[in-house]
């Protein structure tokens, strides 16, 4: 962990801006990580529960790693998640406390965060973070709380006025998925709470006829009993 510290406060003693970019595409999240210096970084783990592993310059076998490549006074960094396990990730743990990535009962994913992005108060110097989210053509947006669009990119602006308060949210549905109908749904428990009314008053009728019936034979055994 002390490792990771360091690179990012060097990361972020530079004073350059982050892009941070996110592209969901047929339930993976592809994290690049683009920033304007070279950092000459040893291997950084993609997963924040394996952190220990950053402790050493060797790669460790079972681990997995960032790519990192850097180019033309850049370092780019980036992991392909997993729906389930991008909550784990390295570099969105480093500044948030938490996020998460769960499914509804509409079948909408919700991709969201705490909103304090705590890297601020630790690394003075840092900025600005943008934030880019991409959906690709599988994906429909149902809502979110970006600042700007650009086609499916949606993206966030984060400074130092802004990020106490500021959280990420994008809702959005796999178009290939059926989306639970509310109003079939309704009608069906309509319908089988009128069934059930059907067969309580049914069920009602019966035994009243019933002991009716029983009433009956039991004063007629009783009346011919007596004349007898």
């Amino acid at each position: 962990m002390k490792k990771i510290i360091l690179i990012f406060s060097i990361l972020f003693l530079t004073g350059c801006d982050i892009n941070y970019n996110l592209t969901i595409n047929n339930d993976q999240i592809t994290e690049n990580i683009d920033v304007n210096a070279e950092l000459n970084s040893p291997p950084i783990t993609a997963y924040i529960d394996e952190q220990g592993a950053s402790e050493t310059d060797d790669l460790i076998e079972g681990v997995s790693y960032y790519n990192i490549k850097e180019l033309n006074n850049s370092t780019f960094l980036d992991y392909k998640f997993s729906f389930n396990d991008y909550y784990r990730s390295t570099a969105t743990n480093t500044c948030l406390k938490k996020v998460s990535l769960t499914k509804d009962s509409q079948n909408n994913y919700i991709l969201n965060t705490t909103s304090y992005f705590s890297c601020f108060d630790l690394y003075p110097s840092l900025d600005n973070i943008n934030v880019n989210i991409t959906l690709n053509n599988l994906y429909t947006l149902v809502s979110t709380n970006s600042d700007n669009q650009n086609n499916n990119t949606y993206t966030w602006h984060i400074n130092k006025k802004n990020y106490q308060d500021k959280n990420i949210q994008l809702i959005f549905q796999n178009k290939t998925e059926d989306i639970p109908n509310n109003e079939e749904n309704t009608e069906n428990k309509k319908e089988e709470e009128t069934r059930s009314k059907e067969t309580s008053i049914f069920t009602y009728i019966l035994v009243i006829t019933a002991v009716t019936v029983f009433l009956i034979v039991i004063f007629g055994y009783i009346k011919y009993k007596s004349i007898k």
